[in-house]
């Protein structure tokens, strides 16, 4: 739980560095057309509680890395400090050098400003989630 919090603080840090706007990729593809339907499947599995559904988007290192029990420690966080959790906008895409990322705000019953989400995607299709961050006040 501890290395969670850890990497919920460092998101932030990476929040403030991004600036708003939405990006196309290296290709010129607009990244939100790819991003939007992968964010879909991890919030849509963090909603309705479906690992399955969360992570089935995952590279290998993601498979790897948030395992069924790491997510169910994310949902207990998610239920402990923001509540139940409804609808989703995307607020931002970029690129982090090479890597396409989309940031996106979840409204939760208990979050104030919602949680905000970055999603970090493979640049070569298919594209896959390789980084993902969750950060909210209640959070910390």
């Amino acid at each position: 739980m501890k290395r969670l919090f850890v990497l919920l603080t460092l998101s932030l840090l990476l929040l403030t560095a991004c600036s708003p706007g939405s990006a196309t990729d290296a290709a010129g593809n607009d990244i939100a057309t790819y991003a939007d339907p992968l964010a879909d499947h991890v919030i849509s599995g963090i909603i309705n509680r479906d690992y399955a559904t969360f992570s089935q988007d995952f590279d290998s290192a993601m498979q790897s890395g948030i395992p069924e029990s790491s997510f169910q420690e994310i949902l207990t966080l998610f239920d402990t400090r923001v509540g139940k959790c409804s609808t989703y906008d995307l607020t931002q895409t970029g690129m982090t050098e090479e890597f396409p990322y989309a940031m996106y705000t979840l409204q939760c019953e208990n979050s104030k400003k919602g949680v905000f989400i970055r999603i970090v995607i493979t640049p070569d299709e298919p594209h896959q989630v390789t980084g993902l961050w969750f950060d909210a006040a209640e959070m910390r």
